[in-house]
């Protein structure tokens, strides 16, 4: 039910005369139209923290109906994070971090100086000697995979004595 900022009540298009006179509801739940029931499913799985598969044609109000749910549940404790695994990298990691941990991390990284760089942008011989980029054929992977996955070659060469 849609209402005018004066408390009219508007039950057709034709009841009002610009839509600056709609009221924006601050639930966003009451901002979709004409699905109630799918509205009060939602609140319901919300309160009980349950999942809830949502299924219809494009224009129906299904990703305004998910956003509207994340109003309704707490805050997340805890922050899941994939990392890759070096010994299989079909199999990564899955990470769990309380909020305190991801908060304290990303405070350090902001404290930190410099700039944060891919590995493209710094200079060709940087990325070699620190593992990113293969000598051989110049494809960049990850320093973590001694061999290069393109041409099979080891990405770094092997170092002299006199090497730090």
């Amino acid at each position: 039910m849609l209402t005018t900022k004066d408390g009219r009540v508007i039950e057709e298009l034709d009841d009002f005369d610009a839509t600056d006179e709609v009221e924006i509801p601050s639930d966003p739940l009451e901002r979709v139209i004409g699905q109630e029931e799918a509205i009060e499913i939602a609140r319901i799985a919300a309160k009980q923290r349950r999942h809830l598969l949502i299924v219809g044609p494009p224009g129906t109000g299904k990703s305004m109906i998910a956003m509207g749910m994340s109003f309704h549940l707490p805050r997340p404790s805890e922050e899941i994070q994939v990392v890759h695994n070096p010994e299989n990298p079909e199999r990564p990691f899955l990470e769990v971090k309380k909020r305190e941990d991801v908060i304290h991390e990303r405070d350090r990284m902001m404290d930190a100086d410099g700039v944060l760089l891919e590995p493209t942008e710094v200079p060709t011989h940087v990325a070699e000697h620190l593992g990113y980029r293969c000598a051989s054929c110049g494809v960049y992977s990850l320093p973590s995979e001694p061999l290069c996955p393109r041409c099979g070659s080891p990405k770094t060469p092997p170092r002299s004595p006199e090497d730090p």
